[in-house]
């Protein structure tokens, strides 16, 4: 029995260490982005210490302040970070363009269970259960070492479903009559997840998300053709590549005009691109697109304002009187 858990478990762990091998390695140059020895986020304090610690302390910085030491800290709070209390049943924040007020990865009734459920796997010695416990606790390990919008929905997607089997194991080793209690507390996690996401996350902190581009775009769409160049800030996110998706712009098109969309003056068409909030009104002739926050310019006319979903000012649209 021993030989045959043994042999379960090594090729348990070969089958994870391929899987989170091929899940990681098949967007490399996007994880080389986000790793955390390419980041500053490790990098700035550690220099900040060492200036901290004053001259001529080298000796204190060899100790206290290495890269092993920073970066194993660094790893150790992104691992636990993926299994904290806020982030499993809390609030989940990260990507913030998806975050949901008040929810974490799973509903805070299913803790319990997960609780209840890990007891038995460790009580009952079950060999499965330890593969599951390894799998769950196998993939934050790899994840930590992304130093970008961690702990991250996404990247955890591959621990969930352990954890919902341990939550289910949980569930069904309790009396079946506080099973059919349960019920009812689910369908109102339910119902309470659905009210945050169509209600509350339209409106909650809208500017992480791109609602108003639409919007924006049908609106400079529509005043183009009186004006001879349309001046537009990218302050607030790139916005050139909401024109070209949203008027279908062939990419070759685009990438032939010399893809200047990103830089600052960049220019496509009669776009013009620049890296400001408030592009100052000093051409009758020209349109501006501002961020909503910009003050009303002397000599200046605000033509639209593009809301985010909570009323707030997204865009002001304006031009030179």
């Amino acid at each position: 029995l021993f030989n045959r858990n043994k042999k379960t478990a090594v090729s348990f762990g070969i089958v994870m260490t391929v899987a989170l091998f091929i899940f990681c390695s098949s967007s490399l140059s996007s994880y080389n982005q986000v790793s955390v020895f390419s980041s500053l986020n490790v990098q700035l304090p550690q220099e900040e210490s060492i200036r901290e610690d004053g001259p001529n302390q080298a000796l204190l910085a060899r100790i206290f302040h290495n890269k092993p030491f920073s970066y194993g800290r660094y790893l150790i709070a992104n691992y636990f970070d993926y299994l904290s209390f806020n982030f499993l049943f809390g609030e989940a924040n990260s990507p913030i363009r998806e975050h949901i007020p008040g929810m974490g990865v799973m509903y805070l009734v299913e803790l319990p269970f997960l609780l209840f459920g890990i007891w038995k796997i460790l009580t009952k010695r079950n060999s499965w259960g330890y593969m599951i416990l390894a799998w769950v606790l196998l993939v934050p390990l790899t994840m930590s070492f992304a130093s970008d919008d961690t702990p991250n929905i996404h990247r955890f997607f591959l621990a969930i479903i352990p954890l919902e089997i341990i939550v289910a194991y949980g569930l069904i080793s309790v009396n079946k009559y506080l099973r059919l209690l349960i019920i009812p507390v689910y369908v109102f996690s339910l119902a309470f997840f659905l009210h945050q996401l169509i209600i509350h996350q339209p409106v909650h902190r809208p500017y992480n998300r791109s609602f108003a581009y639409v919007d924006l775009v049908k609106t400079v769409n529509y005043l183009a053709p009186n004006y001879q160049k349309i001046v537009m800030t990218t302050k607030e996110s790139n916005t050139y590549i909401f024109f070209l998706f949203y008027n279908k712009i062939n990419p070759l098109i685009y990438q032939q005009s010399g893809s200047k969309g990103n830089l600052n003056d960049g220019t496509f068409d009669k776009y013009v691109f620049i890296h400001e909030d408030c592009p100052k009104p000093v051409n009758k002739n020209y349109l501006y697109v501002q961020t909503g926050n910009c003050s009303d310019a002397d000599q200046s006319i605000v033509i639209s304002v593009i809301p985010w979903n909570d009323g707030s000012a997204a865009f002001k649209v304006v031009t030179r009187l």
